[in-house]
């Protein structure tokens, strides 16, 4: 679970969102973004995968909140 991202706008997602990622990785300054990293077994249904990258937080906070848990069968990576 995340915690403690250092942007307020994810800190105050709600903690069964944030369980459902292991790491967020801010890559604005090399010009690729914000990215989440989903824990096993979760995915972004829109990405169809368990990562998602957005140009700014508050895009991705967006995206965030639609992770669910993955279906037999759906790849998680």
């Amino acid at each position: 679970m995340i915690s403690n991202t250092g942007f307020k706008t994810l800190d105050r997602l709600p903690e069964h969102v944030r369980a459902c990622f292991d790491e967020i990785s801010d890559e604005r300054s090399m010009g690729q973004g914000v990215w989440a990293y989903c824990a096993p077994g979760y995915i972004i249904p829109d990405m169809d995968c368990g990562t998602a990258h957005e140009d700014t937080v508050r895009e991705l906070v967006a995206v965030m909140r639609t992770v669910r848990k993955a279906t037999e069968g759906e790849e998680c990576f």
